[in-house]
């Protein structure tokens, strides 16, 4: 039996069960196993979908609930370095509570694997958001510190909306990157691209050789790195800048020639041999 953390609505999720089916396999997918037990002695993989940060409890919630969430997801955690069948993308406990950070807190390992990051500054100064963007013409990229959404800074009124939402919390800003959002994601040792732009050779090897060593820095087989490309103004940094990092993948990027090579992908992690 393989066990896939996370849910149906994850098409990684779904899509290696469905191959796992195919092949005669069982698979059982869930968000916290420890919370529906399972024989954990017929387990022949598993597959980390879905980190283990905390659901924020909804204002009714009872505390008791979300303590006992906790709990179970340290329990997880435990349970998955315990194992000794295979398990894909198994991290450490920094990475499982904090596995979605801003561009800002990955700055430092992105710069040390050669993968350039767009400039960033985390705020809750207006001032100090708007001289950020002075270097782009008054144009930045909010995105807030607890979600993947982006919104443009562009218009004054864009920046007094802005501005009181940093009344009540700070955010986090990087530098305006020109379309497409381009994807790379390592599988393994395979880097797999969303799309083909007018990126050189030797930028494309840059990203890929600076993937497998964060790969292997992070100490995971499974990430996600967007990218962008930096205006012409910009001629004395890279082409390519780091956007956003993410230790999982959203298959439906990618051209589906390639989807079905991913999959094959994690299956022969799935069920390597130790």
């Amino acid at each position: 039996m393989y066990l896939l953390i996370g849910s149906d609505a994850d098409a990684v999720c779904r899509s290696v069960a469905r191959a796992l089916r195919e092949r005669g396999r069982e698979p059982f997918i869930d968000d916290n196993p420890t919370l529906a037990p399972f024989p954990r002695s017929r387990l022949e993989g598993v597959l980390v979908c879905q980190q283990g940060a905390p659901v924020p409890a909804s204002p009714a919630a009872d505390r008791q609930s979300a303590a006992a969430r906790l709990e179970a997801r340290a329990a997880l955690l435990a349970m998955l370095w315990a194992l000794e069948c295979p398990v894909v993308n198994r991290t450490r406990a920094d990475l499982w509570y904090r596995a979605r950070r801003s561009l800002v807190e990955w700055h430092s390992v992105l710069r040390r694997h050669d993968l350039a990051p767009a400039a960033g500054q985390i705020t809750n100064s207006v001032a100090a958001a708007r001289r950020f963007a002075s270097a782009w013409h008054g144009h930045a990229i909010y995105r807030p510190l607890s979600s993947r959404a982006r919104y443009p800074l562009d218009s004054e009124a864009q920046w007094q909306e802005f501005a009181r939402v940093l009344m009540h919390l700070p955010g986090c800003l990087i530098e305006p990157l020109a379309p497409p959002r381009i994807f790379a994601s390592l599988i393994d040792a395979t880097v797999y691209w969303s799309e083909c732009p007018s990126i050189d050779s030797a930028e494309r090897e840059r990203v890929e050789s600076g993937l497998r060593q964060l790969g292997k820095t992070l100490d995971v087989s499974v990430l996600e790195l967007e990218l962008g490309l930096r205006p012409s103004s910009h001629d004395s940094h890279p082409a390519v800048a780091s956007a956003c990092l993410d230790l999982s993948l959203d298959l439906g990027r990618y051209a589906v020639p390639d989807q079905q090579m991913m999959v094959d992908d994690i299956l022969r992690l799935l069920q390597a041999t130790h």
